[in-house]
């Protein structure tokens, strides 16, 4: 590569040919655009035993993504691909489809950050149906609406070996999100499932709950930033005590106090009820080591609830409460139940409106606890 002002900040020299025994390219942020990608394409011409090919962030188009589609197609053994981060359309997903459909060794694929839409989930969906060894999908931040994740999730049924799906900041909502529930209610290898910043109510949050319970072995569960309220709220916690190795639950809302947040935010989130819930949930829960619970509408009745359970919770390490809307007989509570909490070593009531003396309440307990307590 070189940097000069004719070719661009990094241009390919037209004498590189990498050796036909390369197994692993990894080049980010290097922003080659689709000039650049196909002097990288003719430099990759004679390899044909790539196993590990990361492309990100590189502002590739679809005419590079079809470079890159001849690229896959000499290289048939892959098994990472990674082209996050570009502004991969339809017409470029439609080309690496067809080469997709050769890689039966694949395992992870991430695609997250191209505009890859509902006519290029339509594409992808077919491409896949050939990787059956797939593990790893991420497809966060691809504007995927609901006629596109209802075209993945046909494919997603058939791939038995998915362990991890990330389709965060996605554009379906609870049509969708119904679909692809449905489709993995017999995912039995998925351990990782991400969904934050979807439009998700209660009644998706239910129909997920009720597909993920036939999933016993999901570890960790991303449902941040969504509109979940106290009925989905509850509706998850009926279903818990079937995620037997569920590890980590992310139900975090956006972290601002209350007085910062917008009147149409103002009333999202779950209340007391929908804490209580969870808090009856959590013994049961035996491999549950962190919780994430901030940005809600919780009290101090809600506070009580998971605070007279905690003793009971022998995994749960850590416990986020931040920006709820506890004050100090919710900070009196936590600080009760410290004592006999042996596991927890993590405890966050940032951003509450209790009074900056509750951190007394808690002396006994700061040498085993990292404790945050800041207003802000």
């Amino acid at each position: 590569w070189a940097n000069n002002e004719e070719s661009g900040p990094l241009a390919m020299s037209p004498s590189v040919t990498f050796s036909s025994s390369l197994q692993h390219l990894s080049l980010s942020h290097f922003m080659f655009e689709d000039e650049g990608m196909l002097r990288l394409s003719q430099s990759l011409v004679n390899c044909s035993q790539l196993k590990h090919l990361e492309l990100v962030n590189q502002g590739m188009h679809d005419t590079g993504a079809q470079l890159v589609a001849g690229l896959l197609l000499r290289n048939q053994g892959l098994t990472h691909c990674d082209l996050g981060g570009n502004f991969i359309g339809h017409a470029g997903m439609e080309q690496l489809s067809r080469s997709f459909r050769c890689l039966r060794d694949l395992t992870e694929l991430s695609l997250h950050g191209n505009y890859i839409g509902d006519v290029g989930a339509e594409h992808l969906s077919r491409g896949l149906v050939s990787c059956s060894q797939l593990q790893l999908l991420d497809l966060a931040y691809c504007e995927i609406g609901d006629s596109g994740i209802a075209s993945l999730s046909e494919t997603l049924a058939k791939c038995l070996r998915i362990s991890e799906l990330q389709l965060d900041c996605n554009d379906f909502k609870e049509e969708g999100l119904h679909i692809l529930a449905e489709s993995l209610r017999h995912s039995a290898s998925l351990r990782h499932l991400s969904l934050a910043s979807i439009e998700m109510r209660d009644s998706g949050v239910g129909k997920l709950a009720d597909c993920l319970r036939s999933v016993p072995g999901l570890m960790n569960l991303n449902l941040t930033n969504t509109s979940i309220g106290d009925k989905g709220a509850t509706s998850l916690a009926r279903q818990m005590t079937n995620f037997t190795s569920l590890t980590e639950l992310r139900l975090m809302r956006q972290e601002l106090p209350t007085f910062f947040r917008s009147e149409g935010d103002q009333g999202k989130g779950f209340g007391d009820l929908g804490a209580t819930s969870l808090a009856e949930s959590l013994p049961r829960c035996s491999s549950l080591t962190r919780l994430h619970l901030g940005g809600h509408r919780i009290r101090d009745g809600g506070a009580r609830a998971l605070a007279r359970v905690l003793p009971q919770c022998k995994s749960i390490r850590s416990l986020n409460l931040s920006y709820n809307q506890l004050d100090i007989d919710a900070a009196a509570s936590f600080a009760e139940a410290m004592p006999v909490c042996s596991s927890l070593t993590f405890l966050s009531l940032r951003g509450n409106p209790m009074p900056s003396k509750s951190a007394s309440f808690f002396a006994g307990s700061l040498e085993r606890v990292e404790l945050s307590l800041s207003r802000r």
